[in-house]
């Protein structure tokens, strides 16, 4: 068992050293002479180097990207915070009725342009889902569920103060318009719904993302898109100097 153990070990160590060798270069050379020996690589010559791929120098201008996270701690127009805002279930008629805690879900799709190499100029638009249960008295069977949803579309701006590399730290303001809708009823009567229309916007203080064509990343701020934001996103065009 350690044998084979061994033997993986080192062939795992072998990928990674030829993995992370130069791949590049296509012809080896030594030469000896009387100060000792001398080793040259050659490399093939590339005439078109300009859009060359460098993990060490930030994105250009012309990068698109595209984010998809999941939030805590959404805002609505009002500064309150939908996930402690006034339950769903206040509507519950009490006597024969009882509701479940809330729940909400925020959902967030980005899209923005590098105009430059520390702006970027978007979009975004953000769902929050809540669901509240209803249940019978005595028997406890759930006889209905209250929906209610935040659904807000912002222009958003993007500034990377810090860039090295594959890593990004930045800061993000979005302003926009947003739309609540809710039952405004409960089990056993009619279904009247309520919609409210309000003003999103969004603050992001500081944010962090990893990664270049693929990347994740994190941030932390005020907001319709939440309090704390986390996802993945993907870039087009991510050309380099």
């Amino acid at each position: 068992m350690k044998r084979l153990f061994l033997i993986f070990t080192s062939l795992v160590a072998m990928i990674f050293i030829i993995g992370a060798s130069d791949a590049s270069a296509q012809y080896t050379y030594k030469f000896c002479d009387s100060l000792g020996v001398y080793e040259v690589k050659f490399r093939p010559h590339n005439p078109d180097t300009r859009f060359s791929i460098s993990h060490t120098k930030p994105l250009l201008p012309g990068t698109h990207d595209f984010r998809f996270s999941l939030a805590w701690g959404s805002l609505n127009g009002w500064g309150e915070n939908i996930n402690t805002s006034e339950s769903m279930g206040q509507f519950v008629d009490f006597v024969n009725y009882y509701p479940s805690n809330d729940h909400y879900y925020t959902f967030n799709l980005d899209y923005g342009y590098w105009a430059k190499e520390w702006l970027s100029v978007g979009g975004n638009v953000t769902w929050v889902m809540g669901v509240c249960n209803v249940y019978e008295n005595g028997t406890h069977k759930r006889v209905d569920r209250l929906r209610q949803d935040f659904v807000s579309v912002m222009p958003t701006f993007r500034f990377a103060w810090l860039r090295r590399g594959v890593v990004q730290m930045y800061s993000s303001i979005g302003l926009g318009l947003g739309v609540e809708r809710y039952r405004a009823s409960y089990a056993g009567s009619d279904k009247v719904y309520r919609t409210n229309y309000y003003c999103a916007f969004d603050l992001k203080f500081l944010g962090l993302s990893v990664g270049r064509k693929w990347f994740g990343f994190m941030e932390l701020g005020y907001g319709s898109r939440g309090v704390i934001n986390a996802g993945f996103g993907y870039r087009f065009n991510a050309k380099t100097k």
